[in-house]
């Protein structure tokens, strides 16, 4: 669902879904979260566009959360660590 409306510059669904998520982690991390505060600037379009993609097409759960955790893995050297986090237990979070 690419361009539905008229707009500038290329709009989508992935964005927006993207938008949601980065509002909630701006959220969490005003109050503290320590998930939240690894997560910033990590979380991208990549990293969401294939759960939102496969979820019209039935993805359960686990399938999603499995979608998530590789696409972290792909840019656990991006995350903002304070110390050395498990990727395992970060994905086991979102």
């Amino acid at each position: 669902a690419v361009n539905l409306t008229p707009h500038d510059r290329p709009q989508d669904v992935y964005s927006a879904v993207l938008k949601l998520v980065l509002e909630k982690l701006a959220k969490a991390e005003e109050e503290g979260n320590e998930l939240a505060l690894i997560l910033k600037g990590v979380v991208n379009r990549k990293v969401v566009k294939q759960t939102v993609m496969t979820s019209v097409y039935g993805v359960t759960f686990i399938g999603a959360r499995d979608q998530i955790r590789n696409r972290l893995r792909e840019r656990k050297g991006q995350m903002n660590f304070t110390e050395t986090y498990d990727v395992k237990g970060v994905e086991e979070k979102v």
